[in-house]
């Protein structure tokens, strides 16, 4: 069943030989993704049948955000992001959204679209959206002038001119939208290098910031520092290290594909499972979601803290 999480993140119910069901939800989530994804709290009973009739149901889960309750609406984070946008427009800076590129890249771009911005859409992103909101979508977006993607026709120096032309504001005001969210890789690696310098300008991470990642480097450091960032050379066929001053604004906001505590926590209950295996958060997630769970359930299930190659017997 659709976990909500993003395009193609599924939820899985088996039932062993002896009868013992188990609920594996992956990555998953229970508000909408922008318009062309709904959320996924547990699928009705035309779906799962009698299988939360069955006893000693053990689920895994994740709890990425397990430590977050939900402190604001995706309407609100949506206003707030587009208070942002404005005061850089009208500073004539430049706003990179550095997103990843499955489901992010859809969502931030149609985001900008919402608040009367024309995105401009780099890398792999604009295959996403080909495949999230279908060709014709797309196509409608491209053709009434809503949307941008960057030209990668058959001569590269089209896409470059484009590139340079938005660096130096020759096309207006465009808030631009590139993979990936970490800045490990993709184009959005290539723009920061450009943007972050620039007080005027302002970088945007609206996903999780992964620890270790350059995202969360940059975001937890003081203007005015450096980071190294890991570009890509073309002529070597490698990574290449390649400073860049931290001058510009950095926000992060919560355009998060996962449930935040309160609806993980309503998932535990409505499923009433034996055993919790709990995965893909920060310890700091798994403790203050476990404690959610222990106050939300007159009977609190076994909780584990489940990890890479960790063996649990039940």
């Amino acid at each position: 069943h659709d976990s909500g999480h993003d395009g193609g993140a599924m939820m899985s119910f088996l039932v062993d030989p002896l009868n013992r069901p188990y609920l594996i939800t992956g990555d998953v989530c229970s508000h909408d993704q922008s318009e062309f994804l709904k959320g996924v709290m547990l699928p009705d009973k035309s779906f799962s049948g009698n299988f939360f009739d069955l006893s000693g149901l053990v689920m895994i889960t994740e709890a990425t955000n397990g430590a977050k309750p939900m402190t604001k609406t995706p309407e609100d984070v949506l206003a707030d992001l587009g208070t942002i946008l404005k005061e850089v427009e009208d500073r004539n800076g430049l706003a990179l959204i550095a997103a990843f590129s499955k489901n992010r890249c859809s969502k931030m771009a149609l985001a900008c679209i919402s608040l009367g911005y024309v995105p401009f859409v780099d890398g792999s992103g604009r295959t996403m959206m080909r495949i999230e909101l279908g060709n014709e979508t797309v196509y409608q977006l491209l053709g009434t002038g809503k949307l941008i993607f960057t030209d990668e026709g058959a001569e590269p120096r089209v896409a470059r001119e484009q590139r340079k032309s938005l660096l130096n504001g020759e096309l207006g005001f465009h808030p631009i939208v590139a993979p990936s969210g970490t800045l490990e890789g993709g184009y959005s690696v290539a723009w920061a290098k450009d943007i972050l310098p620039g007080r005027d300008n302002a970088v945007i991470f609206p996903g999780y910031l992964f620890p270790d990642s350059t995202s969360r480097q940059i975001f937890e450091m003081e203007r005015g520092h450096t980071v190294v960032l890991k570009m890509w050379n073309k002529i070597r066929r490698r990574l290449a290290p390649t400073p860049a001053n931290v001058r510009c604004d950095v926000f992060h906001f919560d355009f998060t594909s996962h449930d935040y505590q309160g609806g993980l926590v309503e998932r535990a209950r409505l499923a009433k499972p034996e055993t919790l295996i709990v995965h893909h958060c920060e310890n700091a997630a798994f403790e203050s979601f476990e404690a959610a769970t222990h106050l939300a359930m007159p009977y609190p299930p076994r909780i584990e803290r489940g990890s890479h190659l960790k063996v649990l017997k039940f």
